[in-house]
């Protein structure tokens, strides 16, 4: 997964899942892609400030 994340910082949970099975890993739901995520150190982007 680190090197899904590496290779593709920008991409959605969604994205970072296909990425995961393309490469022989398993197939997770959207909450546990977001945890190992999570666990392994990588943030999500800020929102910008609301005017």
């Amino acid at each position: 997964m680190l090197a899904c994340l590496r290779a593709q910082p920008d991409a959605t949970l969604a994205e970072i899942g296909q990425a995961l099975v393309a490469a022989g890993g398993p197939s997770l739901q959207r909450t546990a892609v977001w945890q190992a995520v999570e666990r392994l150190g990588w943030g999500r982007k800020k929102k910008r400030p609301r005017r």
